[in-house]
């Protein structure tokens, strides 16, 4: 016997009271309410595409969203690097330069000043503020000469770690639309790349941008996301 006084409105309710309804029951362990709810939901025949192209469309969108995601996150450190060089290390260099143009003049003249203190070199002096002034301006090369000139071993070790991150994100990059490669190539004939510019034209552009010729891929993240590209669309396509 149904004790549920609502019960006989089950068949009213409205998609989404139905859907609240639903949830609320299984937050009481309510297994017999969830059934009427679900018994109780109209019925209809509707006209649909071809299954066996809108699921494989479907499921090959879901995918290239979530490659994009991806690649989305590693184009946006890849940017994040750029400003860092640009904006963030040249002031740096420039203030390391200052710091061991000091530090050789005390050394090579200690006590040159009257009151101790070396005399700064003006020639140095002057390279610096130009330094300065153009990495104020935008242009940052100025900085890199000057870090290059006084201090090579800082300079190229920045230069190393920058270009060694920058690889590793281009890896990745690289690497997750191998996995996507592994589906679209066989089934459709078409590279990961193309299929990401059909779907999410933004990324595929940017990532159409980028020099990834020579950048190795990681085996591992490649089969990762193959793995599961495969396993999707073996599901969408079951019925081909």
């Amino acid at each position: 016997m149904v004790t549920d006084p609502l019960a006989k409105h089950y068949a009213h309710l409205s998609p989404r009271e139905r859907l609240r309804a639903l949830l609320e029951a299984h937050l009481r362990d309510d297994d017999a309410t969830a059934t009427r709810l679900w018994d109780t939901c109209p019925t209809h025949s509707y006209r649909s595409t071809d299954s066996a192209f809108r699921a494989p469309h479907d499921q090959l969108a879901r995918l290239t969203l979530a490659v994009a995601v991806e690649v989305g996150t590693r184009l946006g450190a890849l940017g994040l690097l750029d400003r860092l060089g640009d904006r963030v290390l040249p002031p740096y260099l420039i203030l390391a330069v200052c710091e061991a143009v000091g530090r050789a003049e005390d050394e090579a003249a200690p006590g040159g000043g009257p009151d101790g203190v070396a005399d700064a070199d003006p020639d140095a002096e002057s390279e610096v503020r130009r330094a300065l002034d153009a990495t104020l301006a935008g242009d940052t090369e100025p900085a890199r000469q000057l870090a290059e000139q006084f201090l090579p071993e800082t300079a190229g070790a920045v230069a190393d770690m920058v270009a060694g991150v920058r690889l590793r994100e281009l890896a990745k990059i690289k690497s997750v639309l191998a996995g996507l490669d592994g589906v679209t190539g066989p089934a459709l004939g078409m590279s990961a790349a193309d299929v990401l510019r059909a779907f999410v034209p933004h990324v595929g552009r940017a990532v159409a941008a980028l020099d990834l010729a020579g950048v190795p891929t990681d085996p591992q993240l490649t089969e990762e996301y193959a793995g599961v590209c495969r396993a999707r669309w073996q599901k969408a396509t079951a019925s081909d």
